[in-house]
Formats: C-alpha cells, sequence, structure tokens
C-alpha cells in the first residue's frame, strides 16, 4: 500500500516542486534583484497568510475529511466556506501591509490587486490540495500542485519576451495561473461556493484539533522564513534578492526530496492507528521515516556536490558568489527540518497531541532567533544567519527526537538512517573526485554518477529490501 500510494503521488511530487525550483532560476533571469527580493517577501509573507487563516481548517480536513468523518457533510462545507471567506479577507489586507512596506503607499495602489489575488488564490489552491488529498482524490490533487508553478512560468516567458519584467508582472502571472488552477478543482471536489453559515460544532473541533498546528505552523514558517526578513532588515530587499536564489534552492530542494514520499505517507499512518491502535501506526511511521530519509539524504548530499555547477551554469554572475553560500547551508537547515517536520513532529500528530507540536515549532524558532544576532555578529555578514539557521532547525530535531522517545517510546531507525547516510556521503565524496560540470551535458552525467552510486550503494547495504522494491515496481509497471 505505500509503495502504491508513493507512486500515485509521485507526479505531483516530483513535478510541482521542480517547476518551484525552475522558477527560482527564471525569475531570477527576468527581474532585478530588488524586484526579486520583495517577489520572495511577498511569496514568502503568503506562506504566512495561509498558515494563520486557514491550515487549521486544512489540518482537520486531512484528519478528518473522510465518508466516515465525525461531522455531517452539509455542516462541514458550510463551516469551510465561512472559513475561506475570513482567510481571503485576511491575505488581501496581508498583501496591502507587505506592498505598502517594500514600496511605500506611492505606489502600493499599483502592485496591490496582483499581490492580493495571488495570496488569497495560492492560499485557496493550498488548502484544496489538502482536502483532495483527505478525500485520496490523486488526480486533483496533482492538478492543483501543477498547474499554479507551470502556468505562472508560462505568463511570466510571453511577459518577458515583450521586454523588463517587475515584481507586479510576476505578482500578476501567479495570480492568473493560481485562478486557472483553483477554479476546477472546487467543481471537482464538491466545494460549491455559498453563503457562509456558522456550524458550531465543526469549528470547534476544528479549533481544538487545528488550532494549536496554526500557532505551529506560523512558527514553523518563522523559522524558516526569519533569515530573509532580518536580511531585509539589515541589509535591504537588494540583497535579500541576491540570496533568494541560493535560499530557495537549497530548501526548496530538500522540500522537493521530502515530498516525494510525504503525501502518501502520513495518510498510512493514520489510518493504520485507526484500524489497528497507535502503536500500529507508530510501526508505520517508523517505515515512513525510512523511506523520508531515502530520499532527502541523497538529494541534499547531490545540492552539496554541485553547487559551483549551478552557479556556474544556470545563474546570471549578479547571484552566483551568494548563491555558492548561501545553497549549501540552506540545504543542511531544509534536512534538519523536514526530518523533523514531516517524520518526528508527525509522532506527536498520530498520539493527537498537537501542543506538542507548537512546542517544537516554540523551540526551533527560540534557538533561530537565540542563534542569529549571534551568527550575523560573528560573520559580520548576512551568510552568519544562513549558518546559525542550520544549527538551529539541528537543534530542534534533536530536541525533537528525545520528546518522541520519553513520552511514546518511539525509536528512531538509527541503524537504517545510518546506512543511508554513509550511502549518500559516499556518493558526495565521488562527485567531489571527478571533474566539475563545464556544460549542462556533462552536469547531466555528474547528477547520473552520483544517482547511479547512490542506488549501487543502496543495493550493497539493503539488499533483501532493494529485492523487495524492484518487485514491487515492476508488477506495477507491468500491471498498472
Amino acid at each position: 500500500m505505500l509503495f502504491r500510494q508513493t507512486l500515485l503521488y509521485l507526479p505531483a511530487q516530483v513535478l510541482g516542486p521542480a517547476l518551484q525550483m525552475l522558477a527560482v532560476f527564471a525569475w531570477a533571469w527576468w527581474l532585478p534583484a530588488a524586484d526579486l527580493g520583495a517577489f520572495t517577501l511577498i511569496t514568502a509573507t503568503q506562506e504566512l497568510g495561509y498558515m494563520l487563516s486557514l491550515s487549521w481548517f486544512s489540518a482537520y480536513a486531512l484528519r478528518y475529511y473522510t465518508a466516515t468523518g465525525p461531522h455531517r457533510p452539509r455542516a462541514r462545507q458550510a463551516a469551510e466556506m465561512l472559513v475561506i471567506a475570513v482567510a481571503a479577507v485576511f491575505n488581501a489586507a496581508l498583501a496591502g501591509l507587505m506592498i505598502v512596506w517594500l514600496f511605500g503607499p506611492a505606489v502600493a495602489w499599483a502592485a496591490f490587486p496582483f499581490a492580493a489575488a495571488f495570496m488569497v488564490l495560492r492560499t485557496l489552491a493550498t488548502h484544496l490540495a489538502e482536502r483532495a488529498r483527505a478525500l485520496h482524490r490523486i488526480g486533483v490533487y496533482t492538478w492543483l500542485q501543477l498547474t499554479g508553478p507551470a502556468l505562472a512560468l508560462a505568463i511570466g516567458a510571453l511577459l518577458a519576451a515583450g521586454g523588463p519584467l517587475r515584481a507586479a508582472d510576476a505578482l500578476l502571472a501567479s495570480a492568473a495561473a493560481h485562478l486557472v488552477a483553483v477554479a476546477p478543482a472546487l467543481w471537482l471536489l464538491g466545494v460549491r461556493l455559498a453563503p457562509p453559515r456558522l456550524a458550531a460544532v465543526v469549528l470547534r473541533r476544528a479549533l481544538e484539533y487545528g488550532l494549536p498546528l496554526v500557532l505551529g505552523g506560523g512558527l514553523s514558517w518563522l523559522s524558516l522564513n526569519l533569515t530573509r526578513y532580518l536580511i531585509q532588515l539589515f541589509e535591504g530587499a537588494h540583497t535579500v534578492g541576491l540570496t533568494a536564489v541560493g535560499m530557495g534552492l537549497g530548501l526548496r530542494g530538500a522540500a522537493m526530496a521530502a515530498m516525494l514520499v510525504t503525501a502518501a505517507t502520513f495518510p498510512l499512518a493514520v489510518k493504520a492507528a485507526e484500524e489497528s491502535g497507535l502503536a500500529a501506526g507508530m510501526q508505520q511511521q517508523q517505515r515512513n521515516g525510512v523511506l523520508l530519509m531515502l530520499t532527502l539524504f541523497p538529494a541534499v548530499a547531490g545540492l552539496l556536490a554541485i553547487t559551483g555547477d549551478i552557479a556556474r551554469l544556470l545563474l546570471a554572475d549578479t547571484y552566483r558568489a551568494a548563491t555558492i553560500v548561501a545553497l549549501p547551508l540552506t540545504a543542511l537547515a531544509g534536512l534538519f527540518f523536514n526530518l523533523r517536520v514531516h517524520f518526528v513532529d508527525q509522532v506527536f500528530l498520530l498520539a493527537g497531541r498537537t501542543r506538542f507540536t507548537l512546542l517544537m515549532d516554540v523551540v526551533s524558532v527560540g534557538f533561530g532567533l537565540l542563534l542569529a544576532p549571534v551568527g550575523y555578529w560573528l560573520a559580520g555578514h548576512w551568510w552568519g544567519l544562513f549558518a546559525a539557521f542550520a544549527v538551529a532547525e539541528l537543534l530542534a530535531l534533536l530536541v525533537a527526537l528525545v520528546l518522541t522517545w520519553r513520552l511514546y517510546g518511539f525509536a528512531f531507525p538509527f541503524r537504517r538512517a545510518a546506512r543511508l547516510a554513509l550511502a549518500s556521503l559516499a556518493m558526495l565524496a565521488v562527485l567531489h573526485g571527478v571533474p566539475a560540470a563545464h556544460d549542462m551535458w556533462s552536469l547531466a552525467g555528474r547528477i547520473a554518477l552520483g544517482a547511479l552510486t547512490y542506488a549501487a550503494l543502496l543495493a550493497v547495504l539493503f539488499p533483501s529490501q532493494t529485492r523487495r522494491a524492484a518487485g514491487h515496481l515492476r508488477r506495477h509497471l507491468l500491471f498498472a
């Protein structure tokens, strides 16, 4: 079941983040550094807007929107309409505040409609994707994950062909793309736009389950984006733009590797817990974690190995020096963050103790706030903030490991993790031993060499599991 679900979600989990990573390169070519910095900050603020306004109901939907859910569908629909309406107003207001802060009141009016539409529609698309996951509507989920990023790139390319772009053009392209993504998804998921109505029972249960996740999600967002806002504060939007490529690639690369499996895995742990008890859910979660590390470790190691190649071959001169420093540090931070959020912290979700996920996000942000000024002071430069970010996420992961073990006896699979880390480090060593890429073909060759090296090491370190996975894949390809 785990293997089949992972395969079904794979197109969305691979192509969606890949398109987002491609967007990092594309907007860096199309926008000046200051405009790229502004667009990056607005995009980060949209993620905060979703976290604060709608993520709590999305979490409730993912956990309880099943045919046998605890509340009647009509009541859930009424509550959902109310929450979406409030979220739309909140995100539009937040867009206005960001536009005024970044551009000043004199020119904010011109960019506000695009920023507001982008933030509202992307927030709704994120919620609908979670709703599709809950209902196992993999086709709708895939549509939502791919359409927005792909169309935004296509529209951006058309606009760029007509002349230089500004941040408002990027917002316009992204807003139009997410409108196209959301419209059919509403109909396919059975969401009918109707006057919202207070459904107190549903809202109360959703708040009980999701409110700690909202607070934790906001703190989680802060731990990932604090560095961007501190750079804006200390050095301005231009430096945010210079570091946006490296930070975007590092975080999205780690997130992409994690999302290869996370969409399919946690619902299976929930199902195991509901059918066979919490202990069965914990056992499934251990298997989920091994699968996560199987993709996450080599992805981050590969990014570290080809950072210089990416900077030389794919980026304009303006962004190269900053990317070479920022990408490895943020990739490591992304490794620790995704391992905690998508594996260890989900133990608390299985147990229904969402307050502990909130606690872990408090710990993460606390370490970040404590270490960021120290890192900046020691380095005397923005890269000290990125180093502090990586150390803070590592410390938060260690705290989460101790808590899950003490509270639930959850055993982290250290032996299998060590073998996966060994294979990834060996791949990194091999790639460092071959010449740097001088064109796109040689870069593709280095990536292929890394993948083959990692696969060969896995076959040696996990012989029985490799044979079993190959058999599963062969059967699915033959009888799909």
